[in-house]
């Protein structure tokens, strides 16, 4: 998480933020940034977290999304 904050700040960060915020006027650009980006990352998440279940390393009645929302929400908060 950290070298994802870290990402959001430098180059590539501005790349994305620039067109998360030009997505939110364009509905083509925001449909293709969520299914070929956030998607993407979200799916290779959520199976670590479905992978740490399974090993019991994270408690079984965990919420896959939800806690994927809840660690990379903070995130919002240093870009």
């Amino acid at each position: 998480m950290k070298l994802l904050a870290k990402a959001f700040r430098g180059k590539t960060g501005l790349l994305i933020r620039s067109l998360l915020a030009e997505a939110q006027f364009n509905s083509e650009l925001e449909t293709a940034f969520r299914e070929r980006w956030i998607a993407k990352r979200r799916a290779s998440t959520i199976a670590v977290i479905k992978a740490g279940i399974a090993s019991g390393e994270i408690p079984s009645r965990i919420d896959p999304d939800i806690l994927l929302d809840v660690l990379y929400g903070g995130c919002t908060t240093v870009f």
